[in-house]
């Protein structure tokens, strides 16, 4: 478990630090194999901003702090898609846009979600994107890990909440090697990084 202060997060640069150390985030090493989707790079940074601003409105809510009358009508068919999921599942949020480190693998993140769906405590991963990403399930894999590495809590499954105007898909993510091909981007971007340096 990490202790209070270990990991810190600076928004404008949106970079992690662990024990003062930079480390990098989640996305950040993904970004290997987010390129083999194929979507334009400009196409990848629009959807971003949204899915960001989506996560944030979903965030609000669960802390009931959503102001639906200020809320860009778009944003809100989506976490109309958000609460019919919350509706219909009974799903009990424990954190909502948790900031997560593993100290044994040197990266950090933050999750979107993790509670209690079906009995069973679990990581969820918002997507709002027209499909899915490849690299959902060793994303969502790898905030399972540093929430076990920060909190010690365990996650017993994983999800991919896809949201769609004001509805939703639930997928669950079983492939037993999600975490292992994370862990192989994370050494293909430090391959990179010293490169760099070199």
């Amino acid at each position: 478990m990490l202790a209070d202060g270990a990991l810190a997060f600076d928004e404008p640069s949106h970079t992690y630090t662990l024990h003062g150390k930079r480390v990098p985030g989640v996305t950040e090493v993904l970004d290997t194999i987010r390129m083999l989707d194929g979507v334009p790079p400009e196409v990848l940074a629009a959807a971003g901003e949204f899915g960001t601003h989506v996560h944030q409105a979903c965030h609000l809510h669960n802390m009931d702090d959503l102001d639906w009358d200020s809320l860009d009508p778009r944003l809100a068919l989506y976490v109309r898609g958000y609460r019919k999921f919350v509706a219909d599942t009974g799903f009990k949020v424990i954190h909502s846009e948790r900031r997560v480190a593993s100290a044994r693998y040197s990266y950090a993140g933050t999750l979107d979600l993790y509670g209690e769906l079906r009995s069973a405590t679990t990581v969820i991963d918002l997507k709002s994107t027209a499909s899915l990403p490849l690299y959902v399930g060793p994303q969502c894999a790898a905030y399972q890990q540093a929430l076990q590495d920060t909190t010690g809590e365990k996650s017993r499954r994983r999800y991919c909440l896809h949201l769609k105007p004001e509805d939703y898909r639930l997928i669950e993510l079983k492939n037993p090697q999600d975490f292992n091909d994370f862990v192989s981007c994370l050494n293909v971007y430090r391959m990179r990084q010293r490169s760099r340096i070199a």
